[in-house]
């Protein structure tokens, strides 16, 4: 168990340190289960002359020391609260004025003809160790840090009257955690606190561009889909991607949650010592197994490739399966080195027939046949070597089968006219 002390004020009336010391006395206690709040709201006498677009909430809110909840979860996923916020009674004319009538900006922050006070003023007068400033007051407000005893966020127009008990939470675990629902789904292959593999999508981008503004992308869901670290120090805010794949190509990669394991994993995509395999339906039949060595961007380019199986098709005459292994990292490396053996990727709507002269040729409209099948790596924080592998999709398997079956429908039929 532990003991947690609230925080206080110390004044030379001998009423308030009567009133100080039954405050600290009544809250240290062991925690020993969360414990729920209730609070009772009511209108406030004397409040005539306020304004109503101040007006919002004037609450009156148990001050038990038995319902503390200091250590418990937060309003957020990653929140704690740290600390209770006991506030005594006060009284506005006597209490109040005398401290703020010098301060201009103090001044404007209450009513004089009621007797309530701002939030932010009332955690600025009472509490000036955490919040030595108004402005300090407000932005711990206006994040949601400040919390009813029922773990409601307060809002800034909350006013205070009278004692008063308030929680304020803060972020106990690094990290983003995400509100609301997930954009999309990525199935997560493996995570730990370094590291997450996730399979991506096919027509998800991998960073937002200028020319995609719109949708979800791999980066700004991979918060959505994988836990937060727990290493504090290094902690990167969300989790990023270490690679890119091309907006139509699904499969698997690679994310890093900590700065070094990031810096870590990108040295190996830099010195080629990741090992990479895609599958892809290309058409026309390709025989074999081979290399592509053509440079792109001035820079040079590799990918050996092997074929793994044909199909007949009545608009391609033929369609090859075929496994591709980039040494490289080009961009659109793969689908540029198919195209310069004359066997563009079906769905590729880029790099299409026109450009090896087969302009009959036209892209399929059920997406790129590129898969990112397997990641080959040393984990970044303990350099044990790490294989994951993400089986292509049915969709590949159907697009062949549908595409022999027309072709075998097409022969018979022209065999019964023969």
């Amino acid at each position: 168990s532990r003991v947690f002390l609230t925080s206080g004020w110390m004044t030379s009336s001998p009423s308030w340190h009567i009133l100080l010391l039954l405050l600290i006395s009544s809250s240290v206690f062991e925690l020993s289960s969360p414990l729920c709040f209730t609070s009772q709201c009511s209108p406030s006498k004397g409040l005539e002359g306020l304004s109503r677009q101040r007006l919002t909430q004037v609450c009156s809110i148990s001050n038990n020391p038995d319902e503390l909840q200091v250590g418990t979860s937060g309003t957020r996923a990653g929140f704690s609260i740290v600390k209770t916020l006991g506030i005594p009674n006060f009284n506005v004319q006597h209490d109040i004025l005398p401290r703020i009538q010098n301060s201009s900006n103090l001044f404007r922050e209450f009513d004089q003809a009621s007797s309530a006070i701002s939030i932010c003023l009332a955690l600025h007068l009472f509490f000036q160790d955490d919040f030595p400033s108004m402005t300090r007051a407000r932005k711990t407000v206006r994040r949601g840090e400040v919390l009813s005893p029922d773990k409601q966020e307060l809002d800034i127009n909350f006013l205070v009257s009278g004692a008063q008990t308030m929680l304020l939470q803060s972020r106990s675990m690094p990290g983003l955690f995400p509100q609301g629902v997930k954009p999309f789904d990525m199935p997560v292959i493996y995570e730990d606190d370094f590291i997450g593999v996730i399979i991506k999508p096919a027509g998800v981008l991998t960073h937002r561009n200028r020319g995609n503004s719109q949708g979800g992308t791999v980066k700004s869901g991979l918060a959505y889909n994988l836990k937060p670290t727990s290493c504090v120090q290094d902690a990167l805010f969300r989790p990023v991607p270490c690679h890119r794949l091309d907006q139509g190509t699904g499969g698997i990669m690679l994310a890093a949650k900590t700065r070094a394991a990031a810096a870590a994993a990108n040295h190996q995509f830099t010195m080629r010592m990741v090992e990479k395999e895609y599958v892809a339906i290309v058409a026309g039949r390709l025989e074999g197994s081979g290399k592509v060595d053509m440079p792109l961007a001035n820079q040079t380019a590799c990918t050996k490739f092997h074929v793994i199986k044909h199909a007949r098709s009545l608009k391609y005459g033929w369609v090859t399966m075929v496994k591709a292994l980039p040494e490289t990292g080009r961009k659109h490396q793969i689908r540029k080195h198919m195209l310069s053996l004359g066997h563009p990727i079906i769905g590729d709507k880029k790099y299409t027939g026109i450009s090896c002269g087969k302009p009959e040729w036209t892209p399929e409209p059920n997406g790129l046949m590129l898969w990112a099948r397997r990641l080959n790596f040393l984990h970044p924080e303990w350099q044990t070597p790490l294989d994951f592998v993400a089986e292509v999709p049915p969709r590949f398997d159907r697009f062949l089968a549908r595409e022999d079956e027309r072709w075998e429908n097409i022969s018979e039929t022209e065999t019964r006219h023969c």
